[in-house]
């Protein structure tokens, strides 16, 4: 809990900065195109997938939760926020959709033996990420860049949540059954992460489909952090709009940072939930 606790700390003064914690110009979670593969087309009858863009103006109720890992599960003491994520879209450019995001009513978790000062990071926190107004430039097939148009610096970053939850789709038509393999390297941060996932159809109900997600993600070159994440969960998407209607997604990250002094590199786990 104390290694947690230690690493939002780190967060909240990285979002504080020396002055007001807004960003003067802005921030892109730069990716290079995504490799698809597919594996398996799946079983007959196969359709082709594709995101329509013309999904309405919706809200969607996103839930992160942090904790060190104890068999299996989060630890009782780990923390968390809740928060009502705003997507729209708003114009196209050169084959991509531009979508407008930003966070309200952000609530973190508060234990109820909280220091004063933890209190006031944790307050730090909610204020950082309630900060952030964003755009994700989608295409039809799902591959995406995202932008921080304004807001502070956070960690988890509202670009980085978005890029999990939002599922690439591929190419060519799918069955139930069908799989298809993704490689992508990103950057965010000062790190480079390669970024490998793999997609099952478990289902298909006309133009929605439920997904099996299994990704590993490993930093490269990054001497002031360690990172190996894996990650395991399900998204039901909805082809009018590339936001998931819903998505679970729990992540076991092995991350050691430098700059931590009593970070022993203890995994810990990740939930992340998004409904509307």
């Amino acid at each position: 809990m104390r290694q947690v606790f230690t690493m939002l700390v780190v967060s909240a003064i990285a979002a504080c900065g020396s002055g007001s914690g807004s960003t003067d110009t802005e921030f892109t979670y730069a990716t290079e195109p995504r490799e698809v593969t597919i594996a398996s087309p799946g079983a007959e009858p196969r359709q082709t997938v594709a995101y329509a863009m013309n999904g309405p103006r919706a809200s969607a109720r996103i839930s992160l939760e942090t904790g060190t890992a104890r068999d299996g599960e989060i630890d009782d003491d780990g923390l968390g926020f809740t928060a009502k994520l705003e997507w729209s879209r708003t114009t196209s450019d050169a084959g991509r959709a531009i979508y407008s995001f930003r966070a309200r009513d952000v609530v973190s978790n508060r234990r109820l033996d909280m220091s004063e000062d933890e209190r006031k990071v944790v307050e730090t926190i909610d204020k950082a990420l309630a900060s952030v107004v964003g755009q994700a430039r989608v295409t039809r097939s799902g591959d995406l860049e995202l932008v921080q148009l304004a807001g502070m610096s956070t960690l988890p970053s509202w670009l980085g949540i978005l890029h999990e939850v939002i599922v690439p789709l591929p190419s060519s038509p799918v069955g139930v059954g069908a799989r298809w393999h993704t490689k992508q390297q990103l950057t965010a941060d000062g790190s480079t992460v390669i970024d490998e996932r793999d997609y099952e159809v478990l289902e298909i109900d006309g133009d929605t489909l439920r997904v099996l997600v299994v990704g590993r993600a490993t930093t490269k070159g990054n001497p002031k952090a360690e990172m190996a994440i894996d990650t395991r969960g399900e998204a039901v998407i909805d082809l009018a709009d590339p936001l998931p209607r819903s998505a679970t997604l729990l992540s076991k990250q092995h991350l050691k940072f430098a700059d931590v002094p009593d970070d022993d590199g203890t995994p810990h786990l990740v939930r992340l939930t998004l409904e509307h």
